[in-house]
C-alpha cells in the first residue's frame, strides 16, 4: 500500500514536472506561433493589396480596351459607310446602264416582232420565185422576143403597153403587141406562137402576191432584207442580254434593291475624319495591355491562395498551441502558485517514500520466505540496461540539441526552431524517463538487498538448527564425514 502511494506521489510529481517543462516549451511555441501568424497576416495582406492593385490595373486596361474598341467600331462604321458610298456609286451607275440596256432590249424585242418573217413563207417564196423563173425561161424559149438598144439610154422613146422598153433587154411577147415609138407613131407586131406558160406564170405570180401580202413585204428581196434585219436585231438582242447579265447578274430589281440598301448604308455623306492607323494601333496596344494585366492578375492568384492557406495554418497552429497552453495551465494552476504546488508534491513524494521505507523495514521479517532472487536480479539487469540505453539516448539528444542550437544561431530558421523545440521536448521526456528508471533501479536495488538479507536470515533461522541436529547422527553413521555450514 505504501509502495503504491509512493508510486502515485512520484508519478504525480513527475507529471507536474513534465507539465512545467512542457508549459515552458509550449509558451515558446505559442510566441513563435503568434509571430508566424502575424507574418502570415502581413504576407496575406500584401498579396491581397497586390491583387487589388492588379485588378484595378486590369479594370483600367479593360476600360481602355473598350474605348479603343468603340473607336475601332466607329472607324469600321465610317469605312463601311465610305465603302457603301463607293459601292453605291458603282451600283447606281450599273443600275442606270442595266435600265438603259433593258429598255433597248424591250424596244428591240418589239421591233424584232415586226421584222420577223416566217422561214416557211420565205422558203415558199423562194420556191415560187424559182418556179416563176423556170416558167419565164420556158416562155422565153418558146416565144419570140425583141430587144431595143437606145442611142441614148437615158431617153427611152419606145414604150410597150404604156411602159418604156428597157434598154438592151429581151422582151418576150405573144399574139399582137403595139409599140409606141416616140413622135413617129405606133408599131404593131403579130406573132403566131401560142404562150403555153402564161397561165402558169399568172397563177404563180398570184401565189407570190398572196404570200407577200401575208408577210407584209412587197418582194422576196424585201422579205430577205427583213429577215436579215431580224437576224441582226436578234444578234443585237443577244449581245444586249449578255451585257445585261454582266451588268446585273441577279436581275435589275435585285440590283435596284442593292442600290437602295447601299444608299441607306452610306448615310448622309459621312465624312471620314479618323486616323485609321492610330486607332488600329491603339486597339492593338489596348489588347496587349489587357492581356498583360490579366496574366499578371492570374500570376498573383497562386500567391494569394498560398498566403491564405499559410494564414489558415498559422491560425490553426496558434489555436493548437493556445489550447494546449490553456490545458497545461489548468493542470499547473496559477503561475504564482506553481512553485508552492511543486514543493507540496515533492514533499508528498518524500513523505510517501519515507512511509514506504518504514513499511519496508516493517515487512523485512516477512520477506524471509522470498527466494526469487535470480528473477529479481535479471529484472535489475534489464532495468539497468534500459537506464544505460536512456543515458545513451540522452547523450545523443544532447548532441543533437547542441547541433540544432548551432544551426539556429546561424540560420535563425523557423523550421530549425521547431526542430529544436521538438528536441527539447524529447530531451525533457528522456530525462523524465531516466528519472523514473533511476527510481526503479533504486527500488530494485533495495529489493535485492532485502532479498539477500532475507536469504541469509533464512539460512541462519532454518538450516543451522537442522544441521546442528543432524551432525551427531551423521557422525554416528560416517566417521570421516564433517558437515560444514
Amino acid at each position: 500500500m505504501a509502495e503504491e502511494q509512493y508510486r502515485t506521489a512520484a508519478a504525480a510529481l513527475g507529471n507536474y514536472e513534465n507539465a512545467l517543462a512542457r508549459a515552458s516549451v509550449v509558451e515558446r511555441q505559442s510566441g513563435l506561433a503568434i509571430q508566424r501568424l502575424q507574418q502570415a497576416e502581413a504576407r496575406h495582406n500584401e498579396a491581397l493589396a497586390e491583387n487589388d492593385r492588379l485588378q484595378a490595373a486590369m479594370q483600367a486596361a479593360e476600360a481602355d480596351e473598350r474605348t479603343a474598341r468603340e473607336n475601332k467600331s466607329m472607324l469600321d462604321a465610317a469605312e463601311a459607310a465610305r465603302d457603301a458610298a463607293e459601292r453605291y456609286a458603282v451600283a447606281s451607275d450599273l443600275l442606270d446602264q442595266a435600265v438603259a440596256i433593258r429598255t433597248r432590249i424591250e424596244t428591240g424585242e418589239a421591233l424584232l416582232a415586226t421584222l420577223q418573217v416566217s422561214e416557211k413563207a420565205i422558203e415558199q417564196l423562194e420556191a415560187l420565185d424559182i418556179e416563176l423563173a423556170r416558167l419565164h425561161a420556158l416562155q422565153s424559149t418558146a416565144l419570140p422576143s425583141l430587144r431595143m438598144a437606145y442611142a441614148n439610154p437615158a431617153d427611152p422613146q419606145i414604150s410597150l403597153a404604156g411602159k418604156a422598153l428597157t434598154h438592151d433587154s429581151d422582151q418576150v411577147f405573144s399574139g399582137t403587141i403595139e409599140l409606141d415609138i416616140g413622135h413617129l407613131g405606133r408599131l404593131t407586131i403579130r406573132s403566131q406562137h401560142v404562150d403555153d406558160a402564161a397561165e402558169a406564170i399568172t397563177l404563180t405570180k398570184g401565189k407570190i402576191r398572196s404570200l407577200l401580202a401575208g408577210t407584209g413585204v412587197g418582194s422576196l428581196a424585201a422579205a430577205r432584207q427583213r429577215q436579215a434585219k431580224a437576224r441582226e436585231k436578234a444578234n443585237e438582242l443577244v449581245l444586249e442580254r449578255q451585257m445585261l447579265k454582266q451588268t446585273a447578274p441577279e436581275g435589275v430589281e435585285t440590283l435596284r434593291e442593292t442600290v437602295t440598301r447601299l444608299d441607306a448604308l452610306r448615310g448622309d455623306a459621312l465624312e471620314f475624319k479618323f486616323d485609321a492607323s492610330a486607332i488600329i494601333e491603339g486597339l492593338r496596344l489596348a489588347e496587349a495591355r489587357i492581356t498583360a494585366s490579366r496574366n499578371e492578375a492570374r500570376q498573383v492568384l497562386p500567391l494569394v491562395e498560398s498566403t491564405r492557406k499559410g494564414l489558415v495554418d498559422a491560425h490553426a497552429a496558434q489555436a493548437e498551441t493556445h489550447g494546449e497552453l490553456r490545458a497545461l495551465e489548468t493542470i499547473l494552476g496559477p503561475a504564482d502558485q506553481r512553485q508552492s504546488k511543486h514543493q507540496a508534491l515533492a514533499g508528498a513524494a518524500h513523505a510517501s517514500r519515507d512511509r514506504r521505507d518504514a513499511s519496508e523495514a516493517s515487512v523485512e521479517p516477512l520477506r524471509a520466505t522470498i527466494q526469487d532472487l535470480a528473477a529479481t536480479e535479471l529484472t535489475l539487469k534489464r532495468v539497468r540496461a534500459v537506464a544505460q540505453a536512456a543515458d545513451q539516448e540522452i547523450k545523443l539528444h544532447s548532441q543533437e540539441l547542441a547541433d540544432l542550437n548551432g544551426q539556429i544561431r546561424v540560420q535563425a530558421n523557423n523550421a530549425v526552431e521547431e526542430t529544436w523545440l521538438e528536441t527539447q521536448d524529447m530531451l525533457a521526456a528522456a530525462r523524465q524517463k531516466a528519472r523514473r528508471y533511476e527510481i526503479e533501479v533504486k527500488t530494485l536495488d533495495r529489493l535485492r538487498q532485502a532479498l539477500t538479507t532475507a536469504r541469509s536470515s533464512a539460512r541462519d533461522l532454518y538450516l543451522k538448527p537442522v544441521i546442528t541436529e543432524l551432525r551427531p547422527l551423521i557422525g554416528l553413521l560416517f566417521d570421516d564425514i564433517t558437515v560444514a555450514f
